[in-house]
């Protein structure tokens, strides 16, 4: 609840610098150029604030801003011009330009929260309440859809593979970039969160 967001140092093991934000600073996302992070303040927030953080130990607040709804999960696409900001309170999203910050689109979603990644050209969003895995263009364009387990909220893209763990059910289910069902397994009796680990050959 300090409204704190802390660089840290990760092979060292230590705290690089700390930038007040706003209190409940929830979600972050950081740009390809790895120059500015967004972060929601907040599970419904109403407010996102940009951070400066090109001097990696001395992050900066530049803004706070409003979205059009009370905001949730925040994504930078890999394109470095598309942003997107996830509903905690409504049955959409919001799409801006991230070098500009003007809002370009609000594609419809599923129940709120919902949560956001990218794999390329193409946003994969979740809602878990909904148990939807619903796939987009990175401008908003609807792509496909497809069922996930109810409690499927957190999602993560990594070595082709987009993966959601549902809370609610233990599952695990992976899909491919086309949004295709690779496999659905119980791994657990929750499963909150998920990544993608590259062994070396």
């Amino acid at each position: 609840m300090r409204g704190e967001l802390v660089a840290l140092d990760v092979l060292a093991g230590g705290v690089l610098g700390r930038a007040r934000v706003g209190s409940r600073a929830r979600h972050v996302t950081i740009d390809a150029a790895r120059r500015t992070l967004w972060v929601a303040l907040g599970s419904k927030a109403k407010e996102v604030a940009v951070v400066d953080i090109r001097e990696r130990g001395r992050p900066r607040l530049v803004s706070r801003f409003r979205p059009p709804f009370l905001a949730h999960d925040v994504g930078f696409a890999p394109d470095g011009r598309h942003a997107w900001i996830s509903s905690g309170n409504r049955f959409e999203l919001a799409v801006y330009d991230r070098r500009n910050g003007r809002l370009l689109a609000r594609p419809s979603g599923d129940w709120p929260p919902q949560h956001v990644t990218f794999a390329g050209a193409t946003a994969y969003v979740t809602s878990g309440w909904s148990g939807t895995l619903r796939l987009h263009r990175l401008d908003g364009r609807p792509v496909r859809e497809l069922p996930v387990p109810v409690g499927s909220y957190n999602v993560q893209y990594g070595l082709g593979r987009v993966v959601t763990p549902s809370l609610g059910h233990g599952t695990l289910t992976i899909v491919d970039e086309q949004g295709r069902l690779l496999r659905r397994e119980r791994v657990a009796r929750s499963s909150h969160d998920a990544c993608l680990v590259a062994s070396p050959a």
